[in-house]
């Protein structure tokens, strides 16, 4: 019987991470996760290290000490308001992993990139984009996955954030003229791909993009969702030079506004899709949130 191979997971307290740590064999793979907050994580199945992604030392350490064979690494900053943090964790932090993947002799390399890495977006974006190209550049057996819109879970921002506003309020944004549209995809759907990528033994040198079949207009997808529950909403268009103005004051201000200086720069860059796999729909999901609220409210 063959020892199992030991695989390190970084962004291991994302719910991304923790549920594609409870589908992996635990027979097969001993899992060893790298997280900045342990307390964030209550999983028997993996072995947790309290550690940064930014400390070379670190990093070349526990892939050398524990013998890791495969790295899945998924640690990003995606919000700030410093946009060179997006340099330091997403670029230097990616460096830094597969410099010492390879000095390790690491057999494979997977990115948990995002459908937004382009030079468009904005600094997480571009962070990312770099992140991909050193990977591609330096290391011989990689995969990388670009997940779309992920919604579902407990975090209120994205697709969530929407629909939270979509119940709970009557007069809504709407960004005008975006260049490409939502394709979103549940959390648990877009884990299970993710989980047949990594380990799909076929899939060498490829960068996979993870998204649902249907897209959406911002438009279209508020319609949708309010007209599923029913709810009159007031829609009020924003077009885009106007939002553009609120980010050049945001970055010239270092104002804090609930708008983070590149996302607007995200929002509008053109975004690759690929085959479009089945999910939970936002209107599914929406009405789920209903119940849960009513269940929540007769036990108040």
């Amino acid at each position: 019987m063959s020892l199992p191979k030991n695989i390190l997971i970084t962004g291991a307290s994302s719910i991304i991470m923790k549920e594609l740590i409870e589908k992996i064999n635990e027979n097969d793979y001993k899992i060893w996760a790298v997280t900045r907050d342990k307390s964030k994580i209550n999983n028997s199945k993996a072995e947790f290290l309290v550690g940064n992604i930014c400390d070379p030392i670190f990093i070349d350490t526990i892939i050398n000490e524990k013998k890791i064979a495969i790295v899945i690494h998924a640690a990003a900053i995606s919000h700030s308001y410093n946009i060179q943090d997006y340099n330091d964790v997403n670029f230097q932090g990616t460096i830094h992993l597969v410099n010492a993947s390879k000095k390790n002799k690491v057999s494979k390399f997977i990115f948990i990139s995002t459908r937004a890495a382009s030079l468009e977006s904005g600094a997480y974006g571009f962070s990312k984009l770099k992140a991909e190209n050193y990977i591609k550049t330096n290391f011989d057996n990689w995969l990388i996955i670009r997940p779309s819109e992920i919604f579902g879970g407990n975090k209120k921002e994205g697709i969530n954030k929407l629909i939270d506003d979509l119940l709970h309020k009557k007069i809504i944004p709407c960004p005008l003229n975006v260049k490409s549209k939502l394709f979103p995809i549940y959390y648990q759907d877009a884990v299970q791909r993710i989980y047949e990528l990594i380990f799909d033994a076929r899939l060498e040198n490829e960068v996979k993009t993870i998204n649902g079949k249907e897209g959406f207009s911002y438009y279209e997808l508020i319609h949708r969702i309010s007209k599923t529950i029913e709810r009159k909403i007031f829609i009020i268009p924003v077009p885009k030079f106007i939002l553009f103005i609120i980010q050049w004051m945001v970055k010239t201000f270092s104002l804090k506004i609930g708008i983070f200086p590149d996302q607007v720069s995200r929002l509008y860059s053109l975004k690759e899709t690929q085959q479009g796999y089945n999910t939970l729909s936002v209107e599914e999901y929406a009405l789920s949130q209903i119940k849960i609220s009513k269940k929540l409210s007769q036990i108040s």
